[in-house]
């Protein structure tokens, strides 16, 4: 009796030092069970009632349990909460469909720790090929397909024995033109024989036909929808101590946040299932971040898009009328509206060079078009013209890092940044089926990411076995200028994929493109430095591209013979010295540059 007095009096004093002294609300105080059986959703959303009551400076706590729930758009739904704290110990939430585990809306100081979020189905099957043609794959499922089969949102290879994507192809829907079932566990995807141009059609039929039996393919069915976390125009977020395992979806979606710090965060398949996919969407992805974005000692793998993207949205000029201007994106949600007072920087479309900076008198949204009415202090000048690209500056962060981080293992890239003050220092970006990272602005771009990158440095880095360029600076315009500035890369390790090398080598289809053969794509860049770096495993460890005032120094290549510096450039704009192993070459005419990927895409 004594021994069970004495664990319950620890039980409260471990809850009472893991919780601040104010309002605690405990799920299980609401009838929530966390025995992994009880579909719990209702007792936690009442005790989130009781949670929204008490506001300021409130608790909710999970205790120990596997809490199932689903059949709600959002399980914690908060909106204009202050001082509160969402905890788990050593809690497990378990969701179903389309769902938010953790929904904020206009919340200032909301601390999330201590919770592991999962879902029951992946969205995804995963198996292994058991025979192919030019344009069909045999798919032995694990485990029995629905008798409803959900049409295949995207298919991507992966190693069988490491469970890291492979590279040699990413087919979304479009690429389909049959799913067919073979029996319980097995189907047959037939592919479209042309794929649009010779070369690509050539690769394809190669790569298909030539894939050897027993590798293991990702097949999404749901690539967007759910959430883990999904945090609105909160300030003073701090995410700490959080495991996401499998979402439908993206893991963390944090849109015009302020001030955000995230620590000891892992994003991962769910250990002892054989699962390669964590997420079928992007794992971390920030938008119109302002003030701070620290991310520490965090692990982010397996994700079926980026492991992390921070980006914005260009606005087009659709209209000019006197000082006023319609804005909108060219695609989707038409971003965070203008407030009087904001700067609002515009760039000439076909470069993305910088023109001219407005502020803010005024603005109206217009909902039928989705778009932004903007009135300027100032008159608009002459050279400002319909069709060229602006960004509000109010969501520019001024401190984005991210250190002592895992990134990667993922179909996509392990990070993409259009934004500007950011520091990575001491990150791993490893087996991407794609680019390593991406550093850009892009107007051209499926969802025109910018603004243009500005202050970037990568320190201590080390970049491993990416099926496309490791790491790619570049500006997305129809005659780019040097619109991405002050790019520094620092004492980090380049290591190209030697197993994709060797199969696509074999292919004899990519020999002259850069994205293939390239360590280090360097393009568009005004004041850079590439010092200190190691290179190994590429044909061309680095290229060059319409610089100015970039420094190359004291690089050193570790392969065989010397390492190539490919370099289109004029020796006026860009400085090379002290550099070990490596040879210059300004003949491009082997090489074809571009970015170039054989994926069939939405």
């Amino acid at each position: 009796m004594t021994h069970v007095f004495s664990k319950l009096i620890l039980g409260i004093a471990m809850i009472s030092t893991i919780l601040p002294a104010a309002t605690i609300v405990n799920v299980k105080n609401f009838g929530a069970t966390g025995d992994g059986i009880t579909d719990d959703t209702a007792a936690i959303q009442q005790a989130v009632s009781a949670f929204c009551q008490a506001n300021v400076g409130a608790s909710l706590f999970f205790p120990k349990g596997h809490y199932l729930v689903g059949k709600a758009e959002a399980l914690i739904k908060l909106k204009n909460m202050n001082d509160i704290l969402i905890e788990g110990h050593d809690a497990t939430i378990v969701c179903s469909g389309r769902m938010k585990a953790v929904h904020a809306v206009n919340c200032h100081n909301i601390t999330v720790r201590g919770l592991t979020l999962t879902w029951d189905k992946t969205g995804y099957y995963q198996g292994v090929v058991t025979a192919s043609t030019a344009h069909t794959i045999d798919v032995q499922i694990d485990g029995r397909l629905p008798e409803t089969l959900p049409p295949i949102q995207g298919v991507t290879d992966y190693n069988s024995v490491t469970g890291m994507p492979v590279g040699r192809f990413d087919f979304f829907s479009p690429a389909l033109t049959k799913q067919q079932r073979l029996s319980p566990d097995s189907l047959r995807l037939t592919f479209r024989q042309n794929r649009g141009t010779p070369e690509r059609t050539a690769y394809l039929a190669y790569v298909l036909k030539t894939l050897p039996v027993g590798t293991s393919l990702i097949l999404r069915t749901s690539i967007y929808g759910s959430y883990g976390i999904s945090l609105n125009n909160c300030s003073g977020v701090k995410l700490e101590n959080i495991t996401i395992w499998h979402v439908p979806g993206m893991g963390i979606h944090m849109t015009g946040c302020r001030d955000s710090d995230v620590r000891n965060l892992t994003i991962e398949p769910e250990p002892g299932t054989g699962r390669f996919m964590s997420t079928t969407a992007d794992a971390l992805f920030i938008m119109f971040p302002q003030g701070k974005v620290h991310i520490q000692d965090t692990r982010i793998e397996s994700s079926g898009d980026d492991c992390l993207a921070i980006n914005g949205k260009y606005l087009e000029v659709l209209e000019r009328n006197g000082d006023t201007l319609r804005l909108k994106p060219e695609i989707g949600w038409r971003g965070p509206d203008a407030n009087p007072g904001d700067r609002v920087q515009f760039y000439e479309s076909e470069t993305l060079t910088p023109t001219t900076t407005l502020t803010v008198k005024e603005t109206t949204v217009d909902t039928e078009t989705q778009s932004q009415l903007v009135t300027f202090e100032e008159s608009l000048p002459e050279e400002l013209k319909v069709g060229d690209v602006a960004y509000n500056l109010a969501f520019i962060a001024t401190d984005i890092q991210v250190r002592n981080t895992i990134l990667g293992a993922n179909r996509s890239r392990a990070a993409i940044i259009s934004a500007h003050n950011v520091l990575f220092e001491k990150v791993t970006f490893h087996y991407t089926g794609l680019a390593g990272v991406m550093v850009f602005g892009d107007n051209l771009r499926s969802h025109r990411p910018g603004p243009s990158s500005k202050n970037v440095v990568f320190d201590q880095c080390d970049f491993q076995s990416c099926a496309l360029v490791p790491l790619i600076v570049y500006t997305g315009a129809e005659r780019p200028g040097t619109a991405q500035q002050g790019i520094h890369i620092l004492n980090s390790h380049f290591s190209g994929n030697s197993d994709l090398s060797k199969a696509l080598t074999e292919s004899g289809l990519t020999e002259d493109i850069l994205f293939y053969q390239t360590g280090l794509y360097f393009r568009d860049v005004a004041h850079g430095l590439i010092r200190g770096n190691t290179f190994e495993g590429f044909k061309v460890p680095i290229y060059l591209d319409n610089l100015n005032h970039v420094t190359l120094t004291r690089n050193t290549w570790k392969g065989p013979d010397t390492g190539l510096v490919l370099a289109n450039v004029n020796e006026d704009t860009v400085t090379i010295h002290d550099n070990h192993q490596f040879h210059i070459s300004r003949e491009l005419k082997p090489y074809r540059d571009g970015y170039i990927y054989f994926t069939t895409m939405h």
